[in-house]
């Protein structure tokens, strides 16, 4: 069996500096140091852009289904619905404190919930919240959404008792 060796990086040699002349030489005019060539940086490329692209910048989420990620966590606060479902739209923290708080909304049917509030913070950050009827009492659901990447999280959530 035959080894292939591949030949190692050669170093490149860059031009040093002139030296001072020795101690005991004859005075004489030292010669210029050589003027380095600039730099040369490359043109950037130009990309042509394509609908087939994804954007950089994620969509805003549309008010239907901000309505069923607050639906689905309404559902989950009323122990109608595990909360697994929504573990994908939530971060870690969020969803430990949603698996803690439990069933905290007594609901007498199924829950509903009415159009959202949407209040917007900066470009990546919304705010919501909904009103949440589960029979006799109504509560309301209040959200906190980021923008995580290309996708929007919920990284807090409130309810009233």
């Amino acid at each position: 069996m035959q080894r292939l060796f591949h030949a190692p990086f050669l170093p490149t040699f860059s031009p040093s500096p002139v030296a001072d002349p020795p101690y005991d030489a004859t005075a004489s005019k030292p010669s210029p140091a050589p003027v380095p060539e600039p730099v040369r940086t490359p043109e950037p490329m130009e990309v042509p852009m394509r609908d087939s692209y994804v954007s950089p910048v994620p969509a805003d989420p549309d008010e239907q289904r901000i309505r069923a990620l607050g639906l689905a966590f309404a559902e989950v606060l009323a122990g109608q619905r595990p909360p697994q479902t929504v573990a994908q739209h939530v971060t870690d923290r969020a969803y430990g404190e949603l698996v803690r708080a439990g069933k905290i909304i007594e609901a007498d049917g199924p829950v509903r919930v009415s159009a959202p509030h949407i209040s917007r913070t900066n470009a990546s950050v919304l705010e919501m919240c909904l009103l949440v009827h589960c029979g006799s009492r109504s509560r309301v659901l209040a959200m906190r959404l980021e923008r995580r990447g290309a996708h929007w999280r919920c990284t807090e959530f409130e309810t009233t008792r």
